[in-house]
């Protein structure tokens, strides 16, 4: 069986099918032997601006097709280990609070090889975003657009546009939003 602990039970159940017999059991400890697993990762940079990409690569003991699972703050992504069990993963920090970050791989079981677990440590450096206003002119009475635009772009963000007591938040989809200001 695929057990990866260093012993288990084994145990034997009689049940008597005919008169004459009773019920019987046997347990037995069995020391299992299985291949450890043995994770070597490394990390182009450990403090990487957010928006950039972070790479790690590494070698994972045991056959190619190993499958790795990576955590992140939250974000799970997969790898699998090529010939001589090594691996690759661009993870994008985009995605990423900015901060001390711990990344965590978990390598399956494969086989006769075991578990492993391996963590490591990262600071994603934050970046104070630059947002740009556009309005040509504004006519009382008629709605005009305002081109907003933000730089480095940050998935979905709230967006407040405020033109004296009027304010109107928007969520902007794309790094450069068109906003209809009355």
């Amino acid at each position: 069986p695929y057990i990866y602990s260093n012993e288990t039970t084994v145990e034997a159940l009689f049940t008597p099918l005919s008169g004459g017999f009773i019920g019987s059991m046997a347990k037995a400890e069995l020391r299992l032997v299985y291949n450890e697993t043995k994770v070597t990762v490394h990390v182009v940079n450990r403090t990487v601006t957010w928006g950039d990409s972070l790479v790690l690569w590494g070698n994972v003991t045991g056959p190619a097709g190993r499958l790795i699972i990576v955590n992140a703050s939250g974000l799970t992504l997969n790898a699998t280990t090529g010939p001589g069990g090594f691996f690759n993963l661009t993870i994008p920090t985009a995605l990423l609070k900015p901060g001390p970050t711990n990344i965590t791989l978990v390598v399956k079981p494969y086989l006769s090889y075991g578990p492993a677990r391996c963590m490591i440590s990262v600071n994603v450096a934050g970046v104070k975003p630059e947002v740009a206003v556009n309005a040509m002119a504004l006519f009382a009475g008629f709605t005009a657009e305002v081109l907003v635009a933000v730089k480095p772009w940050m998935h979905p963000i709230p967006l407040t546009i405020s033109l004296r007591s009027v304010k109107e938040t928007i969520m902007a989809n794309a790094s450069t939003v068109k906003v209809p200001v009355k």
